[in-house]
């Protein structure tokens, strides 16, 4: 699972375009912020017997989006082109 807390996951689109590049489902967090962590690490010892415990209790998901197979397929094409671009660049480059 992959999930979103931070502030650009305010942003149905980029959940969306985030979601169709990795090809994966996306879950945004209904407390997205930075300090959720920190006061996950906090109560995990007094409260909980390991930080997943405590993870799994403070956490809850708001919003799920799912990948697009045509877009998610585009995005995977484009990818690897650019990936082989940039290296066969690098190879030249180094000749």
């Amino acid at each position: 699972k992959y999930r979103d807390i931070r502030g650009a996951s305010n942003s149905d689109t980029w959940l969306t375009i985030r979601s169709n590049f990795l090809g994966l489902p996306i879950y945004k967090m209904r407390h997205g912020t930075g300090v959720v962590g920190a006061v996950i690490l906090a109560a995990s010892i007094p409260h909980f017997t390991s930080i997943m415990e405590a993870t799994k209790a403070l956490t809850q998901i708001e919003e799920e989006v799912y990948p697009k197979k045509e877009l998610s397929e585009s995005y995977n094409i484009r990818s690897w082109r650019f990936i082989l671009h940039r290296l066969n660049r690098l190879i030249q480059l180094k000749k």
